[in-house]
């Protein structure tokens, strides 16, 4: 489960929630599905993701099924 933490600017903005994962892949149907529920649940206003190494052939595959 990643490490969520929240900024808080002041009492006239909103609280701004700050997801970033080393993510190590991103071609298992398994992990997307896992990532994408995990961000849907904690509703995160910015996700960073580091070394998705996405194939172009899973980008495709992926645009297909959105």
């Amino acid at each position: 489960m990643p490490v969520v933490k929240t900024l808080t600017q002041d009492e006239k903005n909103p609280d701004l929630s700050i997801c970033s994962l080393n993510i190590r892949g991103m071609n298992d149907d398994y992990k997307r599905m896992s990532l994408y529920n995990c961000a849907v649940k904690q509703k995160f206003d910015l996700m960073f993701l580091q070394e998705t190494y996405s194939s172009q052939e899973s980008d495709a595959d992926r645009k297909r099924h959105v």
